[in-house]
């Protein structure tokens, strides 16, 4: 069973892997980024060519600042940079109710 099979399965399980942040900038040009713990403050950069995205979001268009993301690191030349990012499933909205049909 893969991560993605995981997550359709059970969506709550996947916060308990990954530390908990939010996105405090994002770089659409370069596709770059940084998340801030929610736990230390702490800001870490990251690569979009280099993370591992997983959960709701495809693609770098996706991603938006101040969403709140469970993320995962790894050390680099560089320093310490984000290596997966979690996007938790968006609320499902119900459809609108159809209207009722009055028969005459």
């Amino acid at each position: 069973m893969d991560d993605e099979e995981i997550l359709r399965l059970n969506p709550g399980h996947f916060i308990e892997k990954f530390y908990r942040g939010t996105i405090i900038k994002l770089r659409r040009g370069a596709q770059t980024g940084l998340v801030r713990s929610t736990a230390t403050g702490r800001v870490l950069p990251f690569a979009f060519l280099h993370v591992r995205l997983l959960g709701d979001a495809r693609s770098f268009g996706d991603l938006r600042e101040g969403m709140v993301v469970g993320y995962d690191v790894s050390w680099t030349e560089k320093g310490t940079m984000v290596s997966s990012l979690w996007v938790p499933p968006r609320p499902r909205t119900s459809p609108p109710p159809s209207e009722p049909v009055i028969e005459e």
